[in-house]
């Protein structure tokens, strides 16, 4: 049994529950902990628990990853949060197309957020969060300046909503490896 760093990427806590190794475990936003590979191997057999380990956890072991979600992850995976600001100004357009097609919500959720606090500056690139996830950074960054008391409610105007819809499945526009 090897212990691996998992970190929680996401805004939000990240709760699950594997009776059968008698654990109940929860993440805070951005918190990272200790974890045994056994324990993510079970939480990857559970309903749900592939997603949870893709979209929102981090496992910094490729091979424990690769063993408790039996995904071959893409390259926007492995893009973490302090690296995020300097990527989406440095990437290519085309770059940061596909981290929103392919990156998990996870990162998805950072991507926006650093687009609004930063402020995300490159017209393509905002138009491309508008065009794909539906999120008009400058609208968000209008209504964060507004009222800075209290945080928006979840409207279309804020850009945040529950699924992604996809009218088709998207294509990769650069093709990358891992290392």
């Amino acid at each position: 049994m090897k212990t691996v760093t998992v970190t929680n990427r996401s805004g939000g806590f990240v709760y699950y529950d594997l009776p059968e190794l008698n654990i109940k475990r929860a993440f805070a936003p951005k918190e990272v902990k200790k974890v045994s590979s056994d324990e993510l191997v079970q939480l990857g057999m559970k309903e749900g628990g592939q997603r949870l380990l893709h979209d929102y956890l981090f496992i910094d072991d490729a091979d424990v990853r690769l063993e408790a979600t039996n995904i071959q992850e893409e390259v926007e995976y492995f893009l973490k949060e302090e690296q995020i600001p300097g990527w989406m100004n440095n990437c290519s357009l085309d770059e940061f197309k596909d981290a929103l097609d392919f990156a998990p919500k996870g990162v998805i959720e950072l991507i926006k957020d650093f687009a609004v606090s930063m402020p995300l500056n490159d017209v393509a690139k905002r138009e491309a969060l508008k065009t794909q996830l539906k999120f008009d950074v400058a609208k968000a960054i209008e209504i964060n300046t507004e009222d800075k008391g209290t945080a928006p409610a979840p409207t279309e105007a804020t850009g945040r909503r529950a699924t992604k819809v996809a009218a088709e499945t998207p294509v990769r526009r650069i093709i990358k490896t891992t290392n």
